[in-house]
């Protein structure tokens, strides 16, 4: 085996990558699981690309995101924010995080992983998810790449199949 990093960890180019880094896989997971669940569901004829998220998930309802297209969400053109900064809540005016939602160690209340030795308090994923619902959309016609879309379309993954999206990619995709 050949380990080795190369790069920087920003433009900056003042900090090596080391081979501990931990990198964000929320593009990995997109293409090899919530695209993969909604490609078998829309196979199945389970989920119809021309609905809206309001007709998967009744959580949307009254809400800028009801009318939503679940085409749109996939083409990353569904008017959502590029990035809403969840992490500002959660830390310090000195930039530390807040003792009442992260710890050091994983439990079954802090079961999140942020980073090294860093987990989230499970129930702030609602907080998220509220944050998301109550966030201004775009202009939906153009493009923007963002990982909210997908967010939504895991929960229209849970809402169809009343699996997680982890369960159901694992029970049909994943063989050991």
């Amino acid at each position: 085996a050949y380990q080795k990093a190369y790069g920087h960890y920003n433009f900056d180019k003042n900090e090596l990558v080391t081979s501990n880094a931990v990198y964000d896989m929320a593009s990995v997971t997109k293409t090899c699981a919530t695209t993969l669940a909604i490609m078998k569901l829309y196979d199945e004829g389970k989920i119809d690309l021309k609905k809206k998220l309001g007709d998967y998930l009744p959580i949307t309802k009254g809400t800028n995101k009801e009318k939503i297209s679940i085409e749109n969400l996939l083409l990353h053109q569904a008017g959502l924010k590029a990035y809403i900064p969840f992490y500002k809540e959660t830390i310090d005016a000195g930039g530390l995080p807040l003792h009442d939602l992260y710890r050091p160690a994983f439990s079954d209340s802090f079961p999140v992983p942020v980073a090294d030795k860093l987990f989230l308090r499970n129930d702030w994923r609602d907080t998220i998810f509220k944050r998301i619902l109550q966030s201004p959309l775009n202009n939906s016609e153009k493009y923007v790449y963002s990982d909210i879309d997908f967010i939504f379309l895991g929960k229209i993954v849970e809402s169809i199949t009343g699996f997680s999206l982890d369960d159901y990619v694992r029970k049909y995709f994943y063989t050991p």
